[in-house]
């Protein structure tokens, strides 16, 4: 297929302009940035957790009440941190509809509802 001069260097800019959004974000992250967004209720426990914009985190258990940020490291790695006594932890994160799996790197896996 022949192009004329001005379509190439118009597929060249539209190919410059595109590459750094394809090489800094990776696939799915924005979307399950949003995803995350809302209040999520443990199923079978206790913990409540709520995913704000902006990277903040609040969470209760029981009478226990935390507040942290959180950040994505890739499109499946979530990292919480609530500083102090807690620290930062790091989880492997689905997120299926109102459903999300939370998996420490010990093993344990924690599954939430959205409820808001």
């Amino acid at each position: 297929m022949k192009y004329d001069l001005f379509t190439k260097a118009a597929l060249i800019i539209i190919a410059i302009l595109l590459a750094p959004n394809l090489i800094t974000s990776p696939a799915g992250a924005a979307s399950i940035e949003t995803a995350i967004l809302g209040k999520w209720q443990e199923v079978g426990g206790i913990t409540q957790m709520e995913f704000l914009e902006g990277g903040y985190i609040l969470a209760v258990a029981g009478r226990q009440q935390l507040s942290g940020k959180y950040e994505f490291l890739n499109k499946n790695r979530l990292r919480i941190d609530y500083g102090g006594n807690v620290g930062a932890m790091i989880f492997e994160v689905s997120i299926s509809g109102d459903e999300v799996v939370m998996t420490e790197p010990n093993g344990k896996v924690s599954k939430f509802k959205k409820i808001k």
